[in-house]
């Protein structure tokens, strides 16, 4: 089993400044998944809407 990173945005559908970031994070992605380095270590992003619970609920029976 490989070893890998996540980075995480835990964010909320109604707040303001999760909306500004959101565009910012996606990039990001984007441009990772494209470079050689971050495949090769395994890091990964992940965002996590936290107004649905249900979305809620995987994140901590993922990470919790």
């Amino acid at each position: 089993m490989t070893d890998k990173t996540d980075i995480l945005l835990v964010r909320a559908s109604w707040c303001g400044h999760c909306k500004l970031f959101e565009p910012i994070f996606e990039n990001t992605d984007k441009h990772m998944k494209k470079n050689a380095f971050f495949k090769e270590q395994n890091v990964n992003l992940k965002s996590f809407d936290f107004a649905d619970e249900n979305i809620k609920k995987n994140f901590e029976n993922e990470y919790g």
